[in-house]
């Protein structure tokens, strides 16, 4: 039981540092701004007039919003 319990908390912990590690980073010097991705965290910085803006996205897979489907061109019939 000891070891099986050693072997879930070593695994748990490798899953969750593969979640916190970044993977995507885009940056636009021009603008300003940047966008940092992981798994379990994203991060966007806006630059704005008086101030930048900082983004904070927990669980960023479940936020992800859908883009409506592109619709078909329907020809007139003869």
């Amino acid at each position: 039981m000891k070891k099986l319990t050693k072997t879930l908390a070593i695994i748990g912990g490798a899953a969750l540092a593969a979640g916190l590690t970044p993977y995507h980073f885009k940056s636009d010097k021009e603008a300003g701004s940047f966008e940092i991705g992981a798994l379990l965290w994203a991060l966007k910085k806006t630059p704005g007039e008086e101030k930048d803006t900082y983004t904070l996205d927990l669980l960023p897979f479940l936020n992800k919003k859908e883009e409506p489907a592109e619709q078909a061109i329907t020809e007139p019939e003869a």
